[in-house]
């Protein structure tokens, strides 16, 4: 994963890099039962696409444990004897088809999930972490103090009045248990405590046991597979449950022993007073911290991996913002071999990035781990994907793991953070081209250094050292983004490699860096060896800002480098003037672009600029000589690219669009072909209807978009229905089995509504729909964090305000009145006493035929037929009330569903005294055959006001039309209610449709209702005449716009496939004079299928070829 390249066989690396540059998916091992079965046609699903490795992942429940939750249990159970076989089997299998495999930590090493830290604890409970608590006590002169404090380390008296540097130490009088002051003042205490479910990361044996428990176990279940099918690991929001002024048994001897002094009585000094003094204490106990966990934890971990051939990455929680995180985040995480972040919703953040780019610079670390995009949505299309990869890698990144692989969807209801960005997409065959870009840009810039002017000093030191240390990170910060913004890139850089840094030509020299403009960010207190060195280069002719102040304090005599370096050097400058500094330029100008994103590396005599956002055809100024090249990340091609030499660098137009990835190279050789413009004669509209053939994508042989499971593809499917009649909208499955009323202002409102309700008054009541089988539509109940989770709830009766929370939605007061009154029919099948099953919130009045009944009583006498019910309740909640058979819910009896589904013990409801003939429409999609309509009750069809031919299958109608579809026309279903359901309640699912080709007009293909919910691809077909003159010279066609991927074939031959903008073909070598066949097969996201699903992470339905499709020739 870390090779270097010869730069003169660059190019051909180039086009086919070697293993280890691929994506590297986060793959769920949650959900559903582990089959092998399943496994390996799974892994046959991501076999030659482009994906080095798999790094399998367990997420976390909202319950128990000392990090959000408990792990999700699955069968095999994780870590058993089952478990490994499992997994050393699939590691086999992945190998023999080019991947890696391995685990992440993410939920199991915190202290307190029940895994390996537990183990360690049990076996040392001396590695239990340790911490220094404060305590500050108001003396008064004479009063007896009694001290209560176990573990104290440190007692400092002040007396009032006297500076805090002249307080007593008096220790050995407070262990005693009691002062007797003698005059009034402050006793400052400090003192250790021991919190449970933490990890001591500075113990001698620390890192050696976390590798013992957990990194060992998959060598020794995993013979000679390291280095092989196990060539990373990766580290997940890394937690020790502890964290701040650290302490252990031994701290005090390794501070004396590296700091020479006892700092013991110094310990006050922590947590009071801001001058040099204790400034220095701070600084040299966090220094010793932050040794201890080096030498102890990180160095020992990045070793082990080092040794065996095994990349070791992360994405830890502060992702770089919180600079003292595990005491100084820059040097601890030094200790990874790809350095990361994530990066969630296809967000490109410039300081997280920078910081983990910026630790592989200077610490030569060649992988840079971006882990996205989760939370993105299931509307994520390949265009987005391509845009967010382009950002991220420009700032530094280099390595993708994508979030989304999911063992399972389990019908659609099991998700974390989605989307599954993998095999499930309809895009996922498309999707090759677009890894196999990313795996060529990873491996090039992986390649050689970066390079950069500007520097800024990464400010650990003055959170250390004084209270007000936020003021520096929130300048570091801001300063990096605006630089950013004015497309001067930057590093940021820690006080140790500034340190080790060497001054040449005006330059601060590090790991082949070399800065000529360095910037301290308004820092207090910072690293004497840092400051020294920044003084000299600042002497030696180099540019150092530092912005509002000097600093003042460090853990050396800072007074000597007052008086040995000229502090004029130094500029001090506001943030707004030093941005505006002629010394402060970006190194590529694109002439007229404000905003774009930049990036440049050395690799050997190649230069490589690596920019996104820069219109095509814009003249661009780069500071280099030499030969000019385009290197396409898509076909590997590399392109020599006219320019013109200038005095400082080279000017050339950009030859590719603001959406591609612009990869610019200088000196690396000769090209493959001259780069031409595009075509710029004759454009050809292409007009009219296309042939259109639905090509469904979705296989549901595991029940991963629909349970049960069942063989064969779903296609597309009417979800959604037109009551024409009421005005309204309806989905299959749902539908109105109550009237409600509520809020009530008062007492004598709700009352009254009970009365209304009881008498057969509807008026001012609503329809209250749900599904039996999956509860309210929008309401999926308790299901966990970052999406459902497999889980239909039983509840459908809601009062109060809903409030989404992370893992649920709770059901608050209203800001004004209370309550609601629910009224239904309630249909017995005989006259008998029946069971009433309540959920948890009961009501506080229930009426049965009028009369009231007491809810502590089990059972009700009802009479054959209908009952009228009236539930009244004055508390918020979500809640369920049934009339059942039997005495107890029962488990459900069908997959993915509530325990009402099916349920012959239920009793069902509705709002309606007699049946009723219902009406419900929607508009045909081209092509439309035939129609599976799943309801019991008769069903009637008409399209354009035609009966449509039908025939009954027990429980479903099939309506066959004469002849296919033109598309638009109006789809009337007709169905007799004898079933006593209503509504969409009619239907038991979606209607399936069938299909023959039809023809299609550009545009939206969810405009038409039958295929709004449609996830899938289709093929457009159209035959275009080509007169002779146009033949034989280039002709690009051009598809306007898509969703969400396009491949094209013109008179049968394949001419590429597109992921993103532009939607560009070369087809003039295909074309011959007279008729031409153009074929483009569009897939879509799986945003359709999940928008009558419950998801909180929908996205646009937007799908299709969007045109306007044009030609045009040279």
């Amino acid at each position: 994963m870390k090779s270097k390249i010869d730069t003169k066989a660059l190019k051909e690396v180039f086009k086919s890099p070697p293993p280890g540059y691929g994506v590297v998916p986060f793959y769920w091992w949650v959900g559903e039962e582990l089959v092998k079965e399943r496994l390996l046609w799974q892994l046959e699903q991501l076999a030659g696409m482009h994906i080095s490795g798999i790094q399998i992942n367990y997420c976390h429940t909202d319950k128990g444990g000392q990090s959000y939750g408990l792990t999700y249990r699955n069968k095999p159970d994780l870590f058993s004897e089952e478990w490994w076989e499992l997994f050393s089997w699939f590691m086999e299998e992945a190998y023999a088809r080019g991947m890696s495999v391995s685990l992440s930590d993410y939920t199991l090493g915190t202290p307190g999930q029940g895994y390996y830290t537990d183990r360690i604890l049990e076996e040392h409970p001396e590695m239990r972490g340790q911490k220094l608590n404060f305590e500050e006590l108001q003396i008064t002169k004479g009063q007896k103090i009694e001290i209560a404090v176990s573990n104290l380390l440190c007692a400092h008296f002040i007396e009032s009045g006297v500076d805090e540097d002249e307080g007593q130490d008096v220790l050995e009088v407070v262990q005693k248990g009691e002062f007797y002051p003698n005059t009034d003042g402050r006793l400052l205490l400090v003192y250790v405590v021991f919190p449970e479910y933490t990890f001591d990361p500075m113990h001698e044996k620390a890192g050696e046991q976390v590798i013992e428990k957990f990194f060992a176990s998959f060598e020794e279940h995993c013979p000679e597979q390291c280095g092989k099918g196990l060539n990373f690991f990766f580290s997940d929001e890394l937690n020790f449950n502890i964290s701040g002024n650290l302490w252990n048994d031994a701290f005090a001897d390794e501070f004396q022993r590296r700091k020479g002094y006892d700092i013991r009585p110094n310990l006050w000094r922590i947590f009071e007073g801001e001058n040099a003094k204790s400034v220095k204490v701070r600084l040299d106990y966090y220094d010793v911290i932050v040794q201890l966990e080096e030498e102890n934890y990180f160095s020992k971990i990045y070793k082990w991996h080092e040794d065996r051939g095994i990349i070791y990455g992360c994405d830890h929680g502060g992702r770089g913002y919180d600079v003292t995180e595990f005491g100084d985040y820059f040097r601890t995480q030094k200790y990874n071999q790809g350095p990361g972040c994530d990066q969630p919703c296809l967000s490109s953040d410039i300081i997280k990035n920078k910081v983990a780019s910026s630790i592989a610079h200077l610490y030569n670390r060649p992988r840079v781990w971006l882990e996205g995009f989760h939370s993105s949505g299931w509307g994520t299309s390949t265009e987005d994907i391509a845009d967010a990869v382009a950002r991220n890698f420009v700032m530094g990144q280099n390595l993708l793991s994508l979030h989304g692989l999911y063992y399972t969807t389990f019908g659609g209801w099991w998700e974390w953070a989605p989307p599954c960005n993998c095999f499930r997409m309809p895009y996922w065959k498309d999707m090759k081209h677009l890894l196999g870009a990313v795996e060529r840009l990873s491996f090039l810039l992986s390649q050689g250094v970066h390079n950069c002017d500007v520097g800024i000093i990464y400010p650990v030191a003055a959170v250390e050292g004084t209270s007000d240390g936020k003021i520096s990170v929130d300048k570091a910060f801001e300063c990096g983004r605006r630089l950013y913004e004015k497309g001067i890139d930057f590093d940021f850089l820690d006080f140790q490699s500034i340190e080790k840094a060497e001054i040449r030509d005006k330059k601060l020299c590090i790991a082949g860096e070399s800065y000529s403009i360095i910037i301290i960010p308004n820092m207090k207190a910072i690293r004497f060896g840092c400051f020294e060195k920044l003084l000299k280069f600042a002497q030696e002719g180099g540019i150092v800002y530092s912005i509002c102040q000097l600093p003042i304090y460090t853990d050396g005599d800072t007074d000597s480098l007052y008086n040995r370096f000229d502090m004029d050097r130094v500029k001090v400058i506001s943030l707004e003037v030093l941005l505006q500094m002629p010394e402060l330029k970006p190194q590529i100008v694109a002439e007229g672009v404000d905003k774009f994103y930049s990036c440049h590396r050395i690799i050997g005599d190649v230069h490589l600029f690596f920019t996104y956002g820069v219109p095509k055809g814009t003249p661009c100024f780069f500071p280099v000589k030499g030969e000019a090249s385009y290197w396409d990340p898509f076909t590997g091609k590399c392109y020599r690219l006219q320019s013109t030499t200038v005095q400082n660098g080279t000017i050339l137009n950009m030859p590719v669009s603001n959406t591609e990835f612009q990869l610019i190279l200088f000196n690396a050789g000769e090209a493959d072909d001259v780069w031409q413009e595009p075509p710029s004669g004759y454009i050809l509209l292409i007009e009219g209807e296309w042939d259109f053939t639905i090509q469904p994508t979705m296989d549901n042989r595991w029940g991963d978009f629909s349970q049960p499971a069942s063989e064969g593809y779903i296609g597309p499917q009417v979800r959604e229905l037109r009551m024409p009649k009421e005005n309204r909208s309806v989905i299959c499955g749902y539908g109105e089995y109550f009237r409600k009323k509520g809020p009530f202002l008062d007492e004598d409102e709700f009352q009254k509504a009970v009365a209304d309700a009881k008498s057969g008054n509807f008026s001012g009541f609503c329809l209250h729909e749900y599904s039996e089988r999956f509860g309210l539509l929008d309401d999926p109940g308790h299901q966990g964090y970052h999406g459902l989770k497999g889980k239909v709830g039983n509840d459908f009766l809601t009062v109060g305000k809903p409030k989404v929370t992370p893992t649920d939605i709770v059901y608050m007061p209203e800001e004004k009145g209370f309550g609601c009154v629910y009224a239904a029919f309630v249909t017995a099948p005989e006259t008998r006493e029946y069971y009433i099953l309540t959920g948890d919130m009961k009501p506080d009045i229930l009426l049965i035929n009028g009369q009231e009944h007491n809810i502590a009583k089990p059972k009700v006498l009802l009479k054959k037929g209908k009952n009228a019910v009236v539930i009244g309740y004055r508390k918020c909640g979500r809640t369920y009330l049934v009339f059942s058979r039997n005495a107890k819910v029962a488990q459900p009896n069908y997959p993915l569903a509530s325990s009402w589904y099916r349920n012959r013990d239920v009793l069902p409801f509705d709002c309606y005294e007699e049946p009723k003939v219902q009406q419900f429409e929607f508009t045909a999609p081209p092509g439309l055959h035939s129609l599976t309509v799943p309801c019991a009750d008769p069903v009637r069809g008409f399209i354009d006001g035609k009966e449509i031919e039908g025939k009954r299958v027990g429980d479903k109608v099939i309506l066959t039309l004469n002849s296919p579809a033109k598309g638009g026309e109006k789809v009337l279903l007709e169905v007799n209610a004898e079933s006593g359901r209503f509504g969409g309640a009619l239907f038991d699912g979606a209607i399936e449709q069938s299909f023959q080709t039809g023809k299609m007009n550009l545009g939206d293909w969810s405009r038409y209702d039958g295929l709004k919910y449609y996830s899938g691809s289709a093929v457009y077909e159209k035959t275009i005449w080509i007169d002779q003159e146009y033949i034989g010279g280039r002709a690009v066609l051009d598809l306007g716009g898509v969703v969400a991927s396009a491949s094209v074939k013109v008179n049968g031959v394949s001419v590429g496939v597109r992921t993103a903008k532009p939607w560009t073909f070369e087809i003039g070598h295909v074309l011959h004079a007279g008729e031409n066949r153009i074929s483009v097969r569009v897939c879509n996201t799986l945003a359709n299928h999940y928008e009558s699903i419950p998801t909180r992470y929908k996205g646009s339905l937007v799908s299709g070829l969007l045109g306007p499709v044009t030609i045009q020739f040279e």
